[in-house]
Order: C-alpha cells, then structure tokens, then sequence
C-alpha cells in the first residue's frame, strides 16, 4: 500500500484542461474573497471573532461559486465524483494525522492553542450563534471552497507544471500562506500559523494525490477541522 501511495505521489495525474494561471487567479480570487468578506462582516457587525467567522463564510460562498463558474465546462477534471475509497476511512485517517501534527506543534512551540480561525473565540462567551457559526464553517463552507480551489483547481496544473513532488509541496505552502493571510490576525509562532497548516496541507494533498479524488480531499480536510473544533471545546 506504501508504494502504491508513493508511486501515485509521484505521478501526476493527467494535465487538466485549464492552464496554471486559472489556478492561480483561482487562489487569488479566494484570498481577495476571505479579505473583503472579513472586512464586510466587521463593519456591519461588531469587532467580534463571529463576524471574522461570517466573513470567512461570506468568502468561503464566493470562492466556492468563482471556482465552480470558472471551471464549469471542465467540471469532471475537478474530480468531485465518488472516490475509490471508503470516505469514512479518509476521514479516521485525517483526524489521526491531525493529533499527529497536533503533537508536532505542541513540541515545537509549547502551547497548546486552537487554530487562528477559532483562536479569537477562546476566552469569550461563545453561546449558541458562535459554536453554529464555527461549525457551518469548520465542516462546510472551508472544507468545501478550499479543496475546490486547492486541491480541485491548483493541484493538478501545479503537478502537472512541476512534477509530483514538487507541484504537491508547492500546493503545502501555497496552502499554508493562505492561512496565514487569510485568518492570521497577528502572525505569533509561524510554526503554529504557516507550518501546521503547511503540513495539513502536504497530508491532505496526499491524499488528493493517492485517490485522484477532491471529494476525498473535503472529507480529508473536515477531519482536521473536527479536531480543531474539539480543541476549542477543550480550550474554551
């Protein structure tokens, strides 16, 4: 099995048909999405780490849309169809690989926080709007607009452009600069805010590669933000 997923690492799938400028005006459009909707949110509602969740959400809507709409005519090579392998265990092995990485951060910065999209709910009265708020954006609206544009738009053209390896670190660390853009209010420990979502990133990206599937890739990606989730109700 190893070798399988290695042999697949490495080679990338065939070149989709759009270029690697639509991935990245892709990306860009969903960076431009997260700032103006944060930005939008804050000044309706108050300066609240809710509003920084709705604005994320208003963002996540927008990017999800421009990626589809972009991509429409080629949606097959999005790769959203089932994939060859039980969804449930893509979703066991995130959440492991999630506590492992967890652990990694815990030894190298020696604090145990949240995630910087939920880190500005800790130490207040979440109540019932926060928590539902936090969840329609942890498991539906990140998962589903970033694998589109991550791993659905960006992914392939990147490997195909770069080689496997390669296109999959560089996917990482786009990833990973996207987080720490997007939802960092004030950088802290970059290991915390650009190399745990880097390394999110590589794992989930593997798994996009091993299955060929970006359905795979969201459930992938909510398995993470389960146990981001279950941190902040051990942090709050």
């Amino acid at each position: 099995m190893i070798t399988r997923i290695l042999r697949n690492v490495a080679t990338p799938e065939s070149a989709p048909p759009w270029s690697l400028q639509a991935g990245l005006l892709a990306l860009l459009v969903a960076l431009a999405a997260m700032v103006i909707g944060t930005l939008v949110m804050l000044s309706l509602l108050d300066q609240s780490a809710v509003a920084s969740l709705l604005g994320w959400i208003l963002g996540s809507i927008v990017a999800a849309f421009y990626t589809w709409a972009a991509l429409r005519q080629h949606r097959d090579a999005l790769r959203l169809g089932p994939a060859n392998i039980r969804l449930f265990i893509v979703l066991l092995f995130a959440l492991g690989m999630a506590v492992v990485i967890d652990l990694i951060d815990l030894g190298l910065t020696g604090a145990f926080r949240p995630v910087p999209e939920l880190l500005g709910l800790v130490g207040t009265d979440i109540g019932p709007v926060g928590w539902v708020t936090a969840v329609v954006f942890m498991l539906v609206a990140q998962p589903a607009a970033e694998e589109l544009v991550f791993r659905g738009a960006l992914f392939p053209v990147l490997r195909a452009a770069f080689g496997g390896w390669i296109g999959l670190l560089l996917n990482a660390l786009l990833y990973g600069l996207f987080h720490l853009i997007a939802y960092t209010s004030e950088p802290g420990h970059l290991w915390h805010t650009l190399g745990t979502p880097f390394l999110a990133g590589l794992v989930i990206g593997g798994v996009r590669a091993d299955t060929r599937s970006t359905r795979a890739a969201i459930v992938a990606h909510v398995g993470f933000n389960i146990f981001a989730l279950l941190k902040l109700v051990a942090a709050a």
